[in-house]
């Protein structure tokens, strides 16, 4: 899947989706952080190194206006299926895909995943 020049979003500002959030920009995704809780001062670092990556975050809820135009959405396992947000995505029809389907569609070399 080619997400150059496609706005992507990324859901939680884990150590994974900062990760998956690098990956997508180095690839030229237009590349956004929705995050629902508040930021900490503990995160300044993390935000600093994205914001000058160029990496689009918002903490605390997931605004329609941060999700509007986003193509695509990647989540990680622990966001739960029937959240809020999930159920907001689901009904603009953008598609969610998991942490692990990025690296799958991401390689094309053969991948192998054990979950627990």
């Amino acid at each position: 899947m080619d997400f150059k020049d496609k706005k992507v979003l990324v859901l939680g500002f884990s150590k994974s989706g900062m990760s998956a959030a690098k990956y997508l920009k180095s690839i030229g995704a237009d590349t956004y952080i929705t995050e629902y809780r508040e930021e900490k001062h503990e995160d300044k670092e993390n935000i600093e190194e994205l914001f000058n990556l160029g990496i689009n975050i918002e903490f605390g809820g997931h605004s329609d206006e941060f999700i509007k135009g986003s193509c695509i959405a990647v989540t990680s396992p622990g966001i739960p299926p029937k959240s809020e947000i999930m159920q907001k995505l689901s009904e603009k029809h953008i598609e969610v895909i998991s942490e692990i389907e990025l690296a799958y569609l991401s390689t094309k070399k053969p991948f192998i995943a054990i979950t627990g």
